[in-house]
């Protein structure tokens, strides 16, 4: 009977850990939700420290990484309900745009959760749950569907966001994702 009940979870976690495309709309697909109030545009650049900042104070998030991908700041945030990105950017005229990429916690799940946007230069943000694993973990390789492989130093951050900067604007998932000691031993991989 208890393994039933656990069944609904089991599932969401399943769905969570397969990867998919994910197209800058209002729609739901493999339980991510995406949300905007615009696209970022080629002329759009990265908001300034400040705008950062305001943003995240008016969407009540915390970050837990942010970087500059592309012509705009990824900023990855958790709290007691969902994990996701924020990607962000300013246009020509000074009018910020955003859209956002959600999914449910699942932090009690997996050691190591997992997001990603595919279009435009590809990137992936990982979240290492586990507090044990993030204290042995040293960096994350993220093997792209083109063969491009990105690798990034943990340096203790729970969040990292990894995009593969060879890709301007293309469809481009990840194949593989895999957290390693300093003794480049696999403490984790998903493929």
């Amino acid at each position: 009977m208890r393994s039933l009940r656990l069944l609904p979870f089991a599932l969401i976690v399943l769905s969570l850990l397969i990867a998919g495309c994910v197209q800058e709309n209002n729609s739901v697909q493999n339980n991510y939700s995406v949300q905007g109030n615009n696209s970022a545009q080629e002329t759009s650049i990265s908001p300034s420290e400040s705008q950062i900042k305001q943003f995240l104070e008016e969407k009540n998030v915390t970050s837990l990484a942010n970087r500059t991908v592309g012509n705009s700041t990824v900023v990855l945030y958790e709290n007691e309900s969902e994990m996701g990105v924020y990607q962000i950017s300013i246009d020509e005229t000074g009018k910020m745009s955003w859209t956002q990429l959600s999914w449910a916690n699942n932090s009690a799940f997996t050691p190591v959760s997992i997001g990603s946007r595919a279009t435009g230069v590809p990137f992936v943000a990982v979240i290492i749950n586990n507090d044990q694993m993030l204290k042995k973990a040293y960096k994350v390789t993220v093997v792209f569907r083109n063969k491009d492989e990105v690798t990034e130093l943990v340096n203790n951050s729970k969040g990292i966001i990894i995009p593969d900067e060879n890709v301007r604007n293309g469809n481009v998932g990840w194949s593989s994702v895999t957290v390693f000691d300093k003794d480049n031993n696999v403490l984790f991989k998903k493929d």
